[in-house]
């Protein structure tokens, strides 16, 4: 059996010959409550780029930076161009066709 483990500041990798079993964050409030609120910055990325380049928009120029102006720009285009219709083409319901098998094609003879 091969075990293999490397430590990191409380990240557990372990790898055995029958599977892989991961541990990547301990079990502390502290390190929950990093995680949530990564994934709460992480979701507010796309909310705030709206309302920079909605601001920006009406004012006539970008309140920052050009740099920011042109990322929340970029942002919001790729939202609106490409993750909202593909996310609305995704959600649709799908009619699926149940193709004949030879014994179901026998079974009619």
């Amino acid at each position: 059996m091969l075990l293999l483990r490397f430590t990191l500041d409380y990240s557990v990798l372990s790898t055995q010959a029958s599977g892989i079993a991961t541990t990547m964050i301990g079990q502390t409030l502290q390190e929950y409550v990093f995680v949530r609120l990564s994934i709460l910055a992480l979701r507010l990325v796309m909310p705030l780029s709206f309302i920079y380049f909605a601001v920006s928009w009406n004012t006539g120029t970008f309140l920052s930076s050009p740099i920011l102006g042109v990322y929340t720009t970029l942002e919001t285009l790729f939202f609106l161009v490409v993750y909202l219709p593909r996310r609305s083409r995704l959600q649709r319901v799908r009619i699926m066709h149940i193709v004949p098998t030879k014994a179901h094609h026998l079974s009619r003879s």
